[in-house]
């Protein structure tokens, strides 16, 4: 085997099962974390095998933006379950932090629970993964008959076999579902002799892992292993693939990114590139904050460098700050453990990929949003707040001023359009108080305001689908000088336009910031009754 060299250090992996949770780290748990970072580890998944375990996963990577929880009961662990095992598990797996069902699935090498415990247990957690559509860490020791019966029988199709130890007939059965390997330390052993199957793995199928702190890679085999190991494990795959290591790295995070849907690190985004301008100025952060109320769970877009998260962890219960560059959720994420700030979690990831309906289920509330909002991204974030308002109760944010205009704007003015009138069938969407550009670093060139967008009782219309009416307001303003009328032919050419107009008493000569928001809903409602 290739001498293990400084060059693999440089490529960035993503360990996809580590214990990290386990009492051979409790000594020195943060400085193995450090260790991973500084050799280009990124991610880290850490899987469960019980219930405490679970739970305490999930406390764990709350206090490390590079670590994501995976919840389940481990087959050598099914039996003297709590009679609410099931739904404990579930609420786990609605926490942000969690992307995956695991570890999970049959072990028959070992008698620990029984083979109907074991299988009864299995189904139940793939029933949990399907209905939250989350992948599987699957374990196998003996028992890949059944575990493909099973798989088949649930018809549930995503996540990877753990430590893959199959034969050739179970890999293409595998391959063919479109489940991952994952490729440990066993690869490096001098007995092991399956390099034949491992080249029959493709490429974009297969994942790094340790399964620390066991089976520590050649030539530290025997002793506790640990996530910094991983480049070990790419070095001796591209031997086997006949493949460079940064194919390895870079095709392995990638997959595993896709997989638990986690950001890629390959991917870095932040700063000037994603157009940030970050809030310096207290005064206005100490507003802001002021604005969300007290003892809320807050969902943070875009943590910066933290002036916000700073003052809202003192007044809130919950933080969950969306910071999506790397760097920044890192440097974050040490300030407040330095300061043993335990009410932060550094969520490193885009904030367009929160579900926020499963942080209301989490906490039982609906959590207030806050954010200084990149203004080139203004637009896909408003947006993503109406697909989500069922799931949150208010929002303050920070826009340029120009698109605060918009939001708020009156019929029958420029600034009048589909900003107004999507997002103002759901909620009342009010300007705060003006930012001067200095308030920022780098100053923008462009005036910002605070607005708070409260969502209504009720949205207008309430019976009208709203993938009828959004399609409406938006064809309507295709063409923003042409008539109602005539933006809408265009789409749907067999209705009658002018007889429906008059129905519902607009003017059919008019143009669509001339229609209010209930008129757009009208007009939806009478296109669906038509069946158009």
């Amino acid at each position: 085997m290739k001498k293990y060299t400084a060059k693999a250090e440089k490529k960035k992996f993503i360990d996809t099962h580590a214990h990290l949770n386990f009492e051979q780290f409790d000594e020195d748990r943060a400085e193995v974390i450090r260790r991973a970072l500084e050799l280009g580890i990124e991610r880290i998944i850490v899987p469960s095998v019980n219930l405490k375990d679970s739970s305490e996963i999930v406390e764990l990577c709350e206090k490390h933006p590079q670590l994501w929880a995976a919840v389940g009961i481990h087959p050598n662990e099914c039996e003297n379950l709590p009679e609410n095992w099931l739904e404990t598990l579930e609420h786990l797996a609605l926490h942000p932090k969690v992307v995956a069902i695991g570890e999970i699935g049959l072990d028959y090498y070992r008698d620990f629970s029984s083979r109907e415990r074991q299988i009864e247990v299995f189904k139940r957690q793939i029933r949990i993964a399907r209905k939250m559509n989350l992948p599987m860490i699957i374990h196998i020791r003996e028992a890949h008959d059944d575990v493909k019966k099973i798989i088949e029988e649930e018809n549930f199709y995503k996540g990877v076999f753990h430590s893959f130890s199959g034969d050739e007939n179970f890999l293409e059965w595998a391959v063919e579902k479109n489940f991952y390997t994952g490729i440990g330390g066993v690869i490096t052993f001098k007995n092991f002799k399956k390099e034949f199957l491992i080249k029959k793995i493709p490429l974009e199928r297969i994942l790094l892992e340790t399964d620390c702190p066991y089976l520590s890679p050649h030539p530290f085999r025997g002793e506790r292993n640990e996530p910094s190991r991983i480049p070990i494990i790419a070095e001796r795959l591209a031997e086997i693939l006949q493949e460079d290591v940064k194919t390895i790295a870079k095709a392995s995070t990638n997959n595993a990114s896709k997989l638990f849907d986690i950001k890629n690190p390959y991917k870095s985004i932040g700063g000037r590139r994603f157009g940030q301008n970050f809030l310096i100025n207290d005064g206005v952060a100490e507003k802001i904050v002021n604005l969300t109320g007290e003892n809320k769970i807050i969902v943070e877009i875009g943590a910066g460098r933290g002036i916000l998260t700073s003052k809202l962890k003192d007044v809130h219960r919950k933080i969950f700050s969306v910071e999506i560059d790397d760097s920044l959720a890192s440097e974050l994420s040490e300030v407040f453990a330095k300061s043993n700030v335990n009410n932060v979690v550094l969520l490193n990831k885009d904030i367009l990929d929160v579900r926020l309906a499963d942080v209301k289920k989490y906490y039982g509330e609906e959590p207030v949003v806050v954010g200084n909002i990149p203004y080139s991204i203004t637009s896909p974030i408003i947006f993503y707040l109406v697909d989500n308002r069922k799931s949150f109760c208010r929002a303050i944010l920070m826009v340029q001023r120009e698109y605060a205009e918009r939001l708020c704007a009156k019929t029958r003015t420029k600034e009048y359009g589909i900003p107004t009138i999507i997002p103002g069938r759901y909620f009342f969407v009010r300007k705060k108080f003006d930012v001067k550009p200095n308030s920022f670093s780098p100053p923008p060139k462009v005036q910002s305001t605070v607005i708070e967008i409260v969502r209504r009782e009720r949205p207008l219309r309430e019976e009208v689908n709203y993938e009828i009416f959004a399609e409406i307001v938006k064809n309507s303003f295709s063409h923003r000088r042409k008539k109602v009328i005539k933006n809408l032919a265009d789409t749907y050419p067999d209705a009658d336009f002018e007889k429906l107009f008059s129905e519902l008493c607009i003017d059919i000569n008019a143009r669509a910031e001339e229609l209010t928001i209930e008129d757009f809903c009208d007009i939806a409602g009478k296109l669906s009754s038509m069946g158009k």
